[in-house]
């Protein structure tokens, strides 16, 4: 695929980054991450999800443009933590449960039209989508309910009872989230030690953490834009996308830079951050080209902010699309190598593996 060829052109040798040096801190890096990116972020999707939720609750599913708009800001929500594969939202298969997908095999829309042709209200009830299936539990199965309908129509029964159920559902996963990551799960990560059931030592904690950045980079190139680039424009598959029916594949793309881009900053370009420790390594270098590429990058992705039909049906928007996956691969190419090394990890599992 051609944006590959572009990697070899981003990679910087990293041979020597790590010297002699005592190891960093990894408490203050890892605090600085917990404070300044997951807790602000998973707080920001429980309050996005629980107004989405109000909005269903008090509209009676009339004005769609409402919902709709409710959705997209709780989608932006969730697209600032989906890369977070590890703590409270891998417990009772939540991630799952928020956003069931890729759905190669179309499990989503199965369960989503039994559920409103079953007869009985109480299986599009809360309780009745969790015993169900975790693919009719969170965004896409909402996605389906609010943009397959014309906007201009109220939602009609039975998908109104059904998306209410849905929207609180997921208020509830983001708030068990959020409540669990403040009250508990920051204290097991910064309290690694010996009689800690999770992480032996620090340093196993921000192997984790920095697993989330590799990881999301990951996900934009080999789940979010390759299947959709195809072999060529003419074999694009626009509708391999995330979220095409709404028509913010780009969007998230866009948030999903944004967000490594301050996962790799600490927060913002003033905290703690895995740049910080780059650069006193010695690593000018190796940090221009991660910086860089995801700047870069988000610029081209917010340039392209418009259905991703259209995207790939252009050639010259195409061939940007292919340059940000050449910019993000190389960008993981150097997380994976010069940072791991910087930080005195070895690269660990990744959360996509065996998927």
């Amino acid at each position: 695929m051609r944006y590959l060829l572009i990697v070899c052109c981003l990679l910087v040798t990293g041979a020597g980054i790590r010297d002699a040096r005592a190891d960093p801190d990894y408490a203050a890096l890892l605090e600085s991450l917990i404070d300044h990116t997951v807790i602000p972020d998973y707080e920001n999707f429980a309050r996005a999800t629980s107004d989405l939720q109000a909005e269903f609750e008090t509209n009676g599913c009339t004005d769609m443009a409402a919902m709709r708009s409710g959705y997209h800001k709780a989608m932006d929500a969730w697209q600032h933590v989906s890369h977070i594969r590890f703590g409270p939202v891998m417990k009772e298969d939540r991630v799952y449960r928020v956003q069931f997908w890729p759905d190669k095999r179309n499990i989503t829309s199965r369960h989503l039209g039994a559920l409103l042709e079953n007869d009985n209200d109480e299986a599009r009830s809360l309780s009745g989508i969790i015993a169900d299936s975790v693919a009719v539990q969170g965004f896409p199965a909402l996605e389906r309910l609010l943009f397959d309908q014309a906007e201009d129509q109220p939602l009609p029964e039975p998908s109104c009872g059904l998306a209410r159920s849905i929207t609180l559902n997921l208020s509830n996963i983001a708030g068990e989230i959020a409540a669990e990551w403040k009250n508990s799960y920051r204290r097991t990560m910064l309290t690694a030690g010996p009689d800690n059931p999770e992480y032996l030592n620090v340093k196993e904690a921000v192997k984790i953490m920095h697993g989330a950045l590799s990881t999301s980079l990951q996900i934009l190139v080999n789940v979010k834009i390759a299947p959709v680039l195809g072999e060529s424009r003419e074999a694009s598959k626009p509708r391999r996308a995330e979220s095409w029916r709404s028509a913010r594949a780009m969007r998230n793309i866009a948030i999903n830079i944004e967000t490594a881009l301050r996962l790799y900053e600490g927060g913002d370009a003033h905290s703690n951050g895995f740049d910080d420790i780059l650069l006193q390594r010695g690593g000018d270098e190796e940090h221009a080209v991660i910086a860089g590429g995801l700047i870069q990058s988000l610029k081209w992705a917010q340039e392209l902010d418009e259905p991703i039909a259209d995207v790939v049906s252009d050639s010259s928007h195409y061939s940007k699309l292919s340059l940000i996956a050449g910019q993000l691969a190389g960008v993981q190419a150097e997380v994976n190598g010069v940072l791991v090394d910087a930080l005195g990890l070895s690269l660990g599992f990744n959360a996509l593996d065996g998927d």
